[in-house]
């Protein structure tokens, strides 16, 4: 939803990129693959988990990467989705500039992890915008609200035009 504004590109030709190889990796190259997904990069600490994770899904291209990869495959991506277990950030405004990530294209990050893996100082850097879990649980409540006043809407018109 935020692809085509954030980063001036459809969500179908964005780059998609995926930190961690666990149970909310998972469920999000699930619900990814259910919008048409077609391929991705998943970087994790070690490669066993993440070709576990990548044989369930013989439909998506995934291509796997490992820690010291991490900055070249976001320096390449157009959005990055975080789902680590790591209690430290993994982004941050310091490293992303030190690794040459701030001011160029633009960059989507969007940290579904408990505890957080992307620093909120990482929207300061030009071209970066963060999203983390409050972040998401907003636009679910906004489009949640969205059908309530459409059913409500709906229910009136019916009931006003003798239908109902």
């Amino acid at each position: 939803m935020k692809a085509a504004q954030d980063l001036q590109l459809p969500f179908s030709e964005c780059r998609l990129a995926v930190i961690g190889a666990g149970k909310m990796t998972r469920l999000l190259i699930t619900h990814l693959a259910s919008r048409g997904l077609e391929r991705i990069t998943i970087v994790n600490r070690s490669l066993p988990r993440a070709q576990e994770l990548a044989e369930q899904f013989l439909d998506i291209e995934i291509e796997i990467k490992l820690n010291d990869d991490l900055f070249d495959v976001v320096g390449r991506s157009d959005i990055v989705y975080t789902a680590t277990s790591c209690s430290d950030y993994l982004f941050t405004e310091q490293n992303l500039a030190e690794n040459g990530l701030a001011g160029g294209r633009p960059l989507m990050l969007v940290d579904i992890a408990v505890p957080r893996n992307v620093n909120d100082d990482t929207n300061n850097l030009p071209g970066v915008k963060a999203y983390n879990v409050d972040d998401l649980k907003a636009v679910v409540a906004k489009n949640t609200a969205m059908r309530q006043k459409e059913m409500i809407e709906a229910e009136v018109s019916e009931r006003t035009s003798g239908n109902g």
